[in-house]
C-alpha cells in the first residue's frame, strides 16, 4: 500500500493520512508484521528557508523525499507530514530488514544536496517507535511518536532515537499526566509560571517579563513545550492558559511586581483567549493591577488566516483594557510582513532564527535595519528574541532596537513560591 506524496499535507489531509496509517497498523499486527514508525525532521530547516529562500528549501524537501523513497519498498510508506517533517512507515516480518531500511535513508541523506550549485547539506533527526513491540495500540502508537518526537526535539539535535531506549520516565506515563491534566486547576501546583527577563536597551532597565507554562512532575519542572502534543491533542490549551495567566496576575499582586507581564496566545484560539482574559484582568485590575502592565503575545504556532478579524480583537481590546499587544517570532513561520502591515501592534518580536545569524550574515543585519524603518512608522517597539552573546547585543544597539531577550540577559525562572521543596 504505497501512500508516497510530497508537498506539505493541510489539517484535512493529515487526518485522512493519520486514519490511513491506523488501518495499515491494524492490518500489519493482524499479519504479523513488525512496524517502524519514523518521524524525521531536519534540524535547522529555518536557517536553509532564510539563507536559500523558500524556492530552494521547497527543493530541499522534495529532494529528501525522493531519496527516502528510492531506498525502502513498495508496501513502506513516507510522507511530508508538516513543513521539514517526514512520517515513514517501514514494514517487514523480520525487524533486521527494517532496520536495514533504515540505515539505508540514514546513508542517502549523508550526501549534500546540490541544487543551483549550491550544496545543502540535512541533519536528521529521527525518532523511532516498534510496532506492535513497543506499544501494541495502533492510535497510541501514533499519538505518542509525534509525542516522543516534540519531547526528543526539544532536549536533543542530530542522531537516532529509538522510544524503548529513551530514559525519561515521562514517556512510559502518559496516562499519568492526563489525568493531572484533567484535574488541574488553581489548587493544584503541576502547572507553574516561569518568567524570563525582557530588558530595555536604551534605557539598561528590566522592561517586562515573558509568562511561560511550566509543568511539575515527579519533583521536576519540565517545559511545557515538552506536552505540547498532549495538551493540543486532548484540548487542555484554553484550561491551561487560563490558569496559568490567573496564577501569573495572582503573583504579580502578590509582589507588586511593576514589570509587563508578556501573555501568549494563539490566533487560533484568540477570541475565545481574549473573552477570558478580558474577566481576569478586569478582575485584577479591582485589585489594583494596572492593565497597561499586560502584553498579549500573539503566537505563531498557527497561520493567521484573518488579520481582518485579528485587528479588530486587537483595536477593541486595546480600547476596553488598556492592554498592549505583541507579535512573536517575526520573520519566520507564519508571521510576514503582509500580516505585520495589518496589525495596530505595540511590540515586534524578531525570531532567534533571525538574530542568531546576525553575527555573520549580512543581509539578516540589512533585513533587522529595514524592520528598524518599517517599525518608525507605526510607533511599534523591536524585541529582539534569543540574544546570547557581547556581539549580539552591539550589533542591536547599532540597530536602535528597543527591548532584547534571551539566556544573555536572563534564564526562565519559576519564582520559589511555585516550587516549594521541589528542585528543578
Amino acid at each position: 500500500m504505497k501512500y508516497n506524496i510530497s508537498g506539505h499535507c493541510t489539517i484535512s489531509e493529515r487526518i485522512k493520512f493519520n486514519a490511513y496509517i491506523k488501518t495499515v497498523l491494524r492490518k500489519a499486527k493482524k499479519d504479523n508484521l513488525v512496524v517502524f514508525l519514523v518521524h524525521l525532521d531536519l534540524v535547522g530547516f529555518s536557517f536553509i528557508n532564510y539563507t536559500y529562500g523558500y524556492d530552494i528549501g521547497d527543493k530541499v524537501l522534495l529532494n529528501v523525499f525522493l531519496r527516502i523513497s528510492r531506498v525502502i519498498e513498495s508496501t513502506d510508506v513516507v510522507r511530508n507530514y508538516y513543513s521539514d517533517d517526514f512520517f515513514i512507515l517501514l514494514i517487514n516480518k523480520d525487524p533486521e530488514k527494517n532496520y536495514e531500511k533504515l540505515n539505508l535513508i540514514k546513508d542517502a541523506l549523508k550526501k549534500p544536496i546540490k541544487i543551483q550549485n549550491i550544496e545543502i547539506k540535512v541533519e536528521p533527526r529521527i525518532c523511532i517507535i516498534i510496532f506492535p513491540d513497543d506499544i501494541s495500540d495502533e492510535k497510541d502508537a501514533l499519538d505518542q511518536i509525534f509525542m516522543f518526537s516534540k519531547l526528543v526535539k526539544s532536549e536533543r539535535g542530530t542522531g537516532t532515537f529509538f522510544f524503548k531506549d529513551y530514559s525519561v520516565k515521562m514517556l512510559n506515563n502518559i496516562g499519568e499526566v492526563i489525568k493531572a491534566l484533567k484535574k488541574i486547576s488553581l489548587q493544584t501546583d503541576f502547572l507553574v509560571p516561569a518568567f524570563q527577563n525582557i530588558y530595555n536597551l536604551r534605557e539598561r532597565s528590566i522592561y517586562g517579563c515573558e509568562v511561560l507554562a511550566r509543568i511539575k512532575y515527579n519533583d521536576k519542572i519540565y517545559s511545557a513545550y515538552q506536552f505540547i502534543d498532549i495538551v493540543e491533542h486532548f484540548n487542555f490549551l484554553n484550561k491551561l492558559e487560563e490558569i496559568l495567566f490567573e496564577k501569573a496576575l495572582q503573583y504579580k499582586l502578590q509582589k507588586n511586581d511593576k514589570r509587563i507581564y508578556f501573555l501568549n496566545i494563539s490566533p487560533l484560539t484568540m477570541e475565545k483567549s481574549l473573552k477570558n482574559l478580558n474577566n481576569l484582568i478586569q478582575k485584577y485590575t479591582k485589585k489594583g493591577i494596572d492593565p497597561s502592565q499586560i502584553c498579549i503575545e500573539l503566537t505563531e504556532s498557527f497561520e493567521i488566516k484573518d488579520p481582518y478579524r485579528v485587528n479588530l480583537l486587537i483595536e477593541e481590546y486595546k480600547k476596553k483594557l488598556n492592554i498592549k499587544f505583541a507579535l512573536d517570532d517575526f520573520g519566520v513561520g507564519y508571521s510576514n510582513v503582509a500580516v505585520f502591515t495589518q496589525l495596530k501592534l505595540d511590540i515586534l518580536k524578531i525570531d532567534r532564527a533571525l538574530t542568531d545569524q546576525m553575527t555573520f550574515n549580512p543581509k539578516v543585519i540589512y533585513l533587522m535595519k529595514s524592520f528598524y524603518d518599517l517599525s518608525l512608522l507605526g510607533n511599534i517597539m523591536l524585541l529582539a528574541e534569543g540574544i546570547e552573546k557581547e556581539e549580539q547585543v552591539q550589533l542591536l544597539n547599532k540597530l536602535n532596537y528597543d527591548l532584547v531577550q534571551g539566556f544573555f540577559f536572563h534564564e526562565p525562572e519559576v519564582p520559589k513560591e511555585f516550587l516549594d521543596q521541589t528542585k528543578e
